[in-house]
């Protein structure tokens, strides 16, 4: 058994690889030569998991660590779960470590009442030190802030148990080559990292290089899924990398992230090269003023030129609108919605999401604008926000009364399904029969500014519906496809 377990939560597959936990397994070997074990739970493990934890002898230490990311927070509520399903099992001396330990523990000391420590913070050295410590005598937390060198360890992934969890739709999950952005864009939770000290911080391409061996070596060639905020802002490097993947015949698989800053013909043109076939990119808005407030200047006017970039070399750009600040009024909004129709009519790769602003508590943002929020919201209305799912009273609590005629929830269900259309008309209907999705395409369009009535249209465009219709459709169509001898 374990001397050390180190837990995540992870609400679907594939995950992101546990490369924050890997580095940390790391840094307490350094202190402590003990048998460690990563393990990734999902929702409907979590009882199970908390009784294999009452079995470990009573020395024994566990950990529950959340990566910094947006696709953690989909996950929440589980993370005390977990926490709350062990201490009610066992006495095992438990740390809550990562995301949730550094930006909620200030604001919701009870949810973390499961725990014996709470360690905020990046630094693995240091969060190492506070974990093979003594408890503390008067408070929970532990600092473990500063910053954070994502290039101080090797990686190694043979504490994983369950190793499948970050391989599935044909790629291996979530691995960075960078922790954090050296921008500092006021509504992410990179603005949180920042200011408790965890900067950017890069691994050389040797390293590089050696992870992606090691990845390779459990398991096979799969294509990898690079998730850092912001490959392309140090160029020279990103395009080494490319380079030299390719040269290890792995390809990268989708959604590259770049800013509008740095996109421009040679990274399309890389791209193009290399066999990626889409990226992510920091829209947010089309509104200078919301972008100055954001605190990500980029030139509107060269938003165009980024778009017909991507029809021409055949590469899909996905980004979103942010939907819900103070600033905003309902006329606004409707501008910004149909501006993205009209981009996304005019250029076939393009594709454009309406989600509704998430408060990521200790963000500039959050402070400046959204001030109490954590003293307004539960933890399970944040967890609702996280997951996009927005009933007319949190909506309201949230973001005020003005947007009442519209249900942001069911505004980002329309635009999903108008970019679902969108995919099935581009890579999988013959362009001959794209004429019968436009009654559709009008109707979800023409009911946008009503998404807060209960209409039949509301009850049926479902996130679950839309992605379920979609993979549907696309099976079929690959099956047509087959039949017809098309590659």
């Amino acid at each position: 058994m374990p001397q050390t377990l180190i837990l995540n939560v992870r609400k679907d597959v594939p995950g992101f690889l546990p490369m924050e936990e890997a580095f940390l397994a790391q840094a307490l070997r350094a202190l402590d030569p003990g048998d460690i074990e990563i393990r990734s739970v999902m929702s409907e493990e979590i009882e199970a998991c908390a009784e294999d934890v009452a079995r470990l002898p009573g020395d024994a230490r566990v950990v529950i660590w959340e990566n910094a990311s947006y696709k953690s927070c989909q996950s929440l509520l589980d993370y005390f779960r977990l926490a709350d399903e062990i201490r009610r099992r066992s006495d095992v001396r438990l740390a809550a470590g990562g995301y949730w330990a550094s930006s909620l523990a200030p604001h919701y000391p009870e949810r973390f009442r499961s725990f014996d420590m709470v360690v905020p913070g990046f630094n693995f050295a240091k969060a190492a030190e506070a974990l093979t410590g003594s408890l503390p005598e008067d408070n929970k937390v532990v600092d473990a802030t500063g910053p954070c060198d994502w290039n101080a360890y090797d990686l190694d992934l043979s504490p994983l148990t369950t190793p499948d969890r970050y391989v599935g739709l044909g790629y291996i999950s979530g691995y960075r080559t960078t922790f954090g952005c050296p921008k500092n864009c006021h509504f992410c939770y990179n603005n949180m990292l920042r200011d408790q000290g965890a900067r950017y911080s890069e691994r050389d391409v040797a390293k590089v290089r050696a992870d992606v061996e090691h990845i390779v070596s459990r398991y096979g060639n799969v294509p990898l899924q690079i998730k850092d905020r912001n490959f392309f802002c140090n160029r020279s490097r990103a395009f080494e990398i490319m380079d030299m993947l390719r040269d290890m015949d792995v390809q990268i698989a989708s959604n590259l992230d770049v800013t509008v800053n740095d996109a421009d013909e040679e990274i399309f043109r890389k791209c193009r090269e290399v066999g990626v076939t889409s990226m992510f990119f920091g829209l947010e808005s089309f509104n200078p003023d919301s972008l100055r407030r954001f605190n990500k200047p980029y030139p509107v006017e060269k938003l165009e030129h980024l778009f017909a970039l991507a029809d021409q070399y055949e590469i899909t750009l996905s980004g979103c609108l942010l939907l819900g600040l103070p600033w905003q009024t309902m006329e606004t909004i409707r501008g910004d919605v149909q501006k993205a129709f009209a981009y996304m009519d005019r250029f076939k790769f393009l594709r454009i999401n309406l989600n509704n602003y998430h408060p990521l508590p200790e963000t500039a943002l959050q402070r400046d604008y959204f001030p109490t929020t954590t003293e307004r919201l539960s933890l399970e209305d944040l967890n609702e926000i996280f997951n996009f799912r927005m009933n007319e009273r949190l909506q309201t609590e949230l973001y005020g009364p003005r947007f009442a005629d519209m249900n942001f929830e069911k505004l980002r269900a329309h635009a999903l399904a108008l970019n679902s259309i969108s995919l099935l008309e581009h890579y999988h209907i013959p362009r001959s029969l794209h004429w019968i999705f436009w009654p559709v395409k009008r109707l979800v369009r023409g009911n946008i500014t009503h998404s807060a009535e209960n209409n039949f249209l509301n009850r049926l465009l479902t996130k679950d519906r839309i992605v379920s219709a979609r993979r549907r459709i696309t099976r079929v169509s690959i099956r047509i496809k087959k039949l017809l001898g098309a590659h």
